[in-house]
């Protein structure tokens, strides 16, 4: 089980079953703030369903096809930071994220972000992370730039959200760009 101590308050941890009522308070306090960047929120709708995204990492984490982890301060969730898509033979992995409202500003999302990566290259073994936000998510295009992640592409009308096709900014980041920054836990 993942647990990766981010500062001495924030921690980013493999979510267990009984995680599933705070994950689901989490997601429904901040419903129409995520609504507008994550496809599957309304999805859930219940403890249940919250539940069954803590199985599906559980099981993506099992076959080593991903892995959910939540972002945790001072124990309570206050986010998700995920690894998803994991393909071995190219070493190559998606993430995505989300953070509850009122600790959005705090660097928070940055630090989590910076010791998930640093797990993702140098203990999974991966040589590429890709993230994928929608063009007018400014937060997240900031935050990508801030890690070091460089802009690949605009895929058109490449994502459905919420009835509607959007177009998505993909952004890549290598190994060797990670490790060498200055700051490489971040």
């Amino acid at each position: 089980m993942l647990h990766l101590k981010v500062t001495e308050t924030i921690d980013l941890t493999a979510l267990a079953e009984q995680d599933a009522a705070e994950l689901f308070q989490a997601i429904d306090e901040n419903r129409q703030h995520l609504r507008t960047w994550i496809a599957w929120i309304d999805q859930i709708k219940n403890e249940a369903t919250a539940l069954d995204i803590i199985k599906a990492g559980e099981h993506q984490s099992r076959i080593q096809q991903g892995m959910v982890t939540g972002i945790f301060k001072g124990g309570k969730i206050i986010g998700i930071m995920e690894m998803q898509d994991w393909q071995h033979d190219l070493k190559k992995a998606n993430i995505g994220y989300w953070l509850v409202k009122k600790e959005e500003g705090k660097g928070i999302m940055y630090q989590a972000a910076g010791a998930f990566l640093t797990y993702l290259f140098q203990q999974a073994g991966l040589n590429k992370v890709e993230l994928v936000h929608l063009p007018e998510n400014t937060r997240s295009a900031a935050l990508a730039a801030r890690l070091g992640f460089k802009t690949e592409g605009i895929l058109r009308d490449a994502l459905l959200m919420n009835g509607r096709l959007r177009d998505k900014v993909v952004q890549g980041l290598l190994k060797q760009e990670w490790l060498a920054r200055p700051e490489t836990t971040a």
